[in-house]
């Protein structure tokens, strides 16, 4: 079993945080709020005090059984979980693609047209 900073590093081999999951470069590089410990950055205040909680152990957390990820509470970790069950249990019902996370249903439904709604168009800025 890997520790806490094997399971960390793996993560951020994937590109991926081992805080929430997300893509680090998308989620965190060149925020403005810094951790004081690890001098970690962060775009959003609240994913600086996830980081606190989390990794820094100002709280209550759920480990991983598989990578030794630490969460904030339950239903994160059954989330977290989907990564190694590979279960998305959120569907589109217009193009049936699925997704582990509610909110990448969402983003799919938004910018696809999915959802029905007028595909969001940007002019070009070059």
């Amino acid at each position: 079993m890997m520790d806490d900073t094997m399971a960390a590093e793996e993560f951020e081999r994937e590109g991926m945080c081992h805080c929430c999951g997300e893509d680090i470069d998308t989620a965190h590089v060149g925020g403005e709020f810094s951790c004081d410990d690890c001098e970690k950055t962060f775009k959003l205040k609240s994913s600086l005090e996830r980081h606190r909680r989390v990794i820094h152990s100002e709280g209550t957390t759920f480990d991983c059984p598989e990578c030794n990820a630490r969460c904030p509470d339950k239903g994160t970790l059954a989330r977290h979980m989907y990564t190694h069950t590979g279960l998305k249990p959120y569907e589109c019902p217009t193009c049936h693609k699925e997704f582990s996370r509610r909110y990448h249903l969402v983003r799919h439904n938004y910018q696809t047209g999915c959802n029905g709604a007028a595909r969001p168009t940007f002019p070009c800025q070059v």
